[in-house]
């Protein structure tokens, strides 16, 4: 990846469910054509798919491993030197990659 790559995070979860209400709204964006856009601008884009995590139990313990899946996605898109583009359904990944920034000023 170069400097010009978008790493798109592609987390569409909502308490730990795939495309479960809320967790839906990233599959709305992609359908609007966002990969399609960002690639006619210019941008080399990844995609970065969080898998499903069924595995895991409840919706805290589906849901940490999202989070926790998200943040690797986003250290690999900035270890990559590629802007972390994040698709997900709330503020709860906003907080997340704020947090990781804070905590790994060397990844900015």
């Amino acid at each position: 990846m170069s400097a010009s790559s978008i790493a798109i995070v592609y987390s569409s979860y909502h308490v730990g469910l795939r495309d479960h209400r809320v967790g839906d709204g990233p599959n709305r964006i992609r359908k609007l054509g966002l990969i399609e856009r960002l690639e006619e601008l210019g941008a080399k884009v990844y995609v970065d798919e969080i898998q499903p995590v069924d595995e895991f139990e409840g919706e805290i313990g589906r849901s940490f491993e999202v989070l926790r899946r998200t943040a690797v996605a986003v250290s690999k898109a900035r270890a990559n030197i590629s802007f972390p583009f994040i698709l997900s359904n709330n503020t709860c990944w906003s907080g997340l990659v704020l947090a990781f920034l804070a905590s790994n000023p060397s990844t900015l």
